[in-house]
């Protein structure tokens, strides 16, 4: 090979690594979209497990559509308690515990509420937000199994 063929080799691999960074890059950070299944209902959700986007949660969020949700991963279980600050919209709470079983619940709770903070009865080592009415869409129940 040439100088000429090395440097342009050269050039075109910093370019593909260039465009591969920029997609990285953009990624939501500590975010990911799943689907969860409650009683044989699909609700697409968005995984937050850093400190930084469970403290912002839906903060800010104009809507969050049926059948979607915010779950909320912590390292332990505990009675996390979810508040509505800066919430535009109300919501439906469900703590689950380490192996995904719904283990309390509150329905449509609004932004009204803030500052007041929402516990649940048992530990628990996720919190799914849901949009209001979903307990009742859902058949959700304390004790069954989300996966």
């Amino acid at each position: 090979m040439n100088k000429k063929q090395i440097i342009l080799i050269s050039i075109f691999l910093i370019l593909i690594l260039i465009v591969l960074a920029f997609f990285i890059g953009t990624k939501k950070v500590n975010s990911d979209l799943n689907v969860l299944t409650i009683n044989n209902h699909k609700v697409k959700i968005e995984k937050v497990s850093s400190e930084e986007n469970k403290a912002r949660g839906l903060s800010g969020r104009k809507e969050l559509l049926k059948n979607e949700g915010m779950l909320f991963v912590f390292e332990n279980s505990q009675k996390w308690g979810i508040w509505m600050k800066d919430m535009l919209f109300s919501i439906d709470i469900v703590w689950l515990d380490e192996k995904m079983n719904i283990v309390d619940y509150k329905e449509n709770v609004s932004p009204d509420t803030f500052p007041k903070i929402f516990f649940p009865n048992l530990p628990s080592k996720y919190v799914l937000e849901l949009p209001s009415g979903s307990i009742k869409t859902l058949d959700i129940e304390k004790g069954i199994a989300v996966y």
